[in-house]
């Protein structure tokens, strides 16, 4: 796979998550995914996890 190949791949999932977060919470959430340590990976079915933060609150960062 060429890396423009795994950017696709990435963009699409990405626009998917958003879709889903804004689905199920609504579009004025911030959600966060987590990329674990491999040391502290659990991956025993490929899934995805986000954490919503509560309304108002926002990340000390931009985006």
């Amino acid at each position: 796979m060429q890396l423009s190949e795994i950017f696709l791949v990435l963009i699409f999932h990405g626009k998917e998550k958003q879709r889903i977060k804004n689905e199920i919470f609504g579009e004025e959430y911030t959600a966060i995914e987590v990329f674990p340590k491999e040391s502290e990976l659990v991956d025993e079915a490929n899934m995805y996890h986000l954490w919503v933060l509560p309304k108002g609150m926002n990340l000390p960062f931009g985006i």
